[in-house]
């Protein structure tokens, strides 16, 4: 639970129609196995205390009474147990009966929270058993388990020392809804989104499901957990498969397949990283409307995490679609320059080419600029030059391939002022980072000022592998002469997203290096990479203070006039300070 990460699990019991006793029984096994896994959120399905199929036996006292003494006994097993639990159960109030999810902490029912939108339609009839939330009075409480508890739709239950763990309720169709209960949740302060589904299963319900709650993770910033019913609670004409889903703000951290064997399905939801977002994106406002706040206590622990921690954080996901998205990118640089070209109405374009993969990716993107603004690729001159004393020859040889004139000995500002051409600059976003870039000393175009060194060499093996010849030789020679530096440029740019994006504190970013590279990297390493990575940040915002204009490709940029207004004195102690107290040095 500590630095953000709330462990949730989506579960599915082996629960059947009208078999209260039984299901209560499988559901207490799962509350122990979760309580096992130290799970701070376990969300069960809809109506998983009685079966949701029960039809108009829920009209009988007995199955309520029942499901009442349930409640009841599912309470005090959770004393003394770690996870928020909550389950789905008919409620009764005012002669009314509501299809409702009840939330225990540690021994004690906090609240009710009923649905709001009963399906009646194809299969589901629930008007005809069940009244909808809205008809609940203001401020409705019930008598039950031995306490008043407060019931309705305007429930918030926030941890009383965490104010990002903030989780709120709804019910399968109340997601499927135009105005679902989430997005007034998510405004008055939930982080956390439970569903309680029993949701059939039909042919490409999965997909729409991820859609459709992926799309409300992303709009509400959220993270979304989502359990619907099982097998053994099918019928005669319905069928459920235990579909169970985790988000977070869009993206999918976990998924059992439909009808899969376990009973759980578990992540770690980061809870600080959804607050950083919804700080930055104005357009989130917090509009509380009359929310009920339930404070509960849980000790607050460390999460061993179990999602997936990427080391490149900036690549895109290795999918079907991941050349098309390299290829966009080369897209956007080259259409930028190619429009930038256009306006300036140059005849002579001077690409600074250092010798690294920034220069190679700087030259392809030039080229094709040029295409675009219909300018002959004679006139393009790469001035190259070596930073480090590494031979030019690929770099000549890519020149070659490309029919760009190519220069060496001489700057390209010299170039620039005897041709009157425009200067393209190679540095990419991990030099401006770094502090390795510099002006060039006339205006200039950052063809790859965006772009870092991780994402640099991700476009450049698309290229490779996407065309022939000489020039697939020159760029795969270049791309193997620079392998050695590959772990030094994903360590910089893990933490530079980190540190950009989502304003992490370098412990966090510490520990999310450790999970990302534990197979490849020492703690000690780590922490001196990302020491140093924080003092060359802090210490060259002078520099950045002079960036030339480039296009944006991703969401991090160290752009002055757009991304990152930063003063260029101050000091990096409080985050060396903040690093300094998980050293593993000590």
């Amino acid at each position: 639970m500590n630095d953000g990460f709330i462990k949730v699990a989506a579960a599915t019991a082996q629960t059947a129609v009208a078999n209260v006793s039984g299901n209560v029984r499988a559901i207490k096994e799962v509350i122990a196995e979760a309580d096992r896994r130290q799970i701070n959120l376990l969300v069960l399905p809809e109506m998983c205390l009685t079966g949701y199929a029960c039809g108009d036996l829920l009209y009988a006292d007995a199955l309520i009474f029942a499901a009442y003494n349930a409640l009841d006994e599912l309470c005090r097993f959770t004393a003394g147990r770690y996870p928020a639990v909550i389950v789905g159960l008919p409620i009764r109030h005012r002669c009314k009966l509501y299809n409702a999810a009840a939330v225990i902490v540690n021994g004690r029912l906090l609240g009710l929270v009923p649905k709001m939108y009963l399906p009646n339609y194809g299969e589901f009839y629930e008007e005809r058993q069940f009244a909808p939330a809205a008809e609940l009075e203001n401020g409705a409480t019930v008598d039950i388990c031995g306490d008043r508890v407060p019931f309705g739709s305007d429930l918030l239950f926030c941890h009383n020392r965490l104010d990002n763990y903030t989780f709120g309720v709804e019910i399968c169709e109340d997601a499927w809804a135009p105005k679902p209960p989430s997005t007034d949740l998510c405004l008055s302060g939930a982080t956390l989104i439970a569903n309680l589904s029993a949701s059939t299963e039909l042919i490409g319900k999965q997909r729409y499901r991820r859609t459709l709650l992926g799309a409300m993770s992303s709009r509400l910033l959220c993270g979304y957990v989502y359990a619907c019913s099982g097998v053994s609670e099918s019928s005669g004409d319905a069928v459920y498969a235990a579909h169970r889903i985790i988000l977070e703000n869009g993206i999918m951290l976990a998924e059992n397949k439909p009808f899969g064997g376990s009973l759980m399905t578990v992540s770690d939801i980061d809870v600080d990283r959804l607050a950083a977002e919804r700080r930055r994106v104005t357009s989130f406002r917090y509009r509380p409307s009359g929310v009920r706040l339930i404070p509960f206590e849980q000790e607050v622990r460390r999460t061993e995490l179990t999602r997936a921690v990427g080391k490149d954080p900036f690549l895109p996901p290795q999918d079907d679609l991941a050349a098309e998205r390299a290829d966009l990118v080369l897209k956007i640089q080259s259409h930028g320059l190619g429009r930038r070209i256009e306006q300036m109405g140059a005849d002579n374009v001077v690409v600074d080419v250092n010798c690294g993969l920034d220069g190679a990716l700087s030259l392809v993107a030039a080229a094709r600029a040029a295409d675009l603004a219909r300018l002959d690729r004679s006139k393009i001159t790469a001035a190259i030059w070596s930073r480090d004393g590494r031979p030019t020859d690929c770099h000549q040889m890519l020149c070659d391939c490309l029919g760009v004139r190519a220069e060496t000995g001489r700057s390209a500002a010299d170039i620039a002022n005897e041709t009157g051409g425009h200067i393209v600059a190679s540095d990419d976003l991990t030099d401006w980072a770094c502090g390795c870039a510099d002006a060039v000393g006339l205006p200039a175009y950052g063809v790859n000022c965006t772009v870092p060194k991780t994402l640099v060499r991700y476009i450049l093996r698309h290229v490779a592998d996407s065309t022939a010849g000489k020039m697939q030789g020159a760029l795969i020679n270049l791309l193997d002469r620079f392998e050695s530096d590959a772990d030094n440029c994903r360590l910089n740019d893990f933490f530079l997203y980190y540190t950009l994006r989502f304003g992490f504190a370098p412990h966090k970013i510490f520990r999310l290096a450790q999970t990302a590279f534990k197979d490849e990297c020492s703690a000690r390493l780590i922490f001196e990479q990302l020491e140093q990575f924080l003092r060359q940040f802090f210490s060259q915002q002078y520099k950045r203070i002079g960036m030339p204009d480039g296009p944006k490709v991703g969401p991090v940029s160290l752009s002055p006039r757009s991304d990152r207004r930063m003063p260029c004195s101050v000091s990096p102690d409080e985050w060396l300070d903040d690093l300094n107290s998980v050293s593993p040095l000590k």
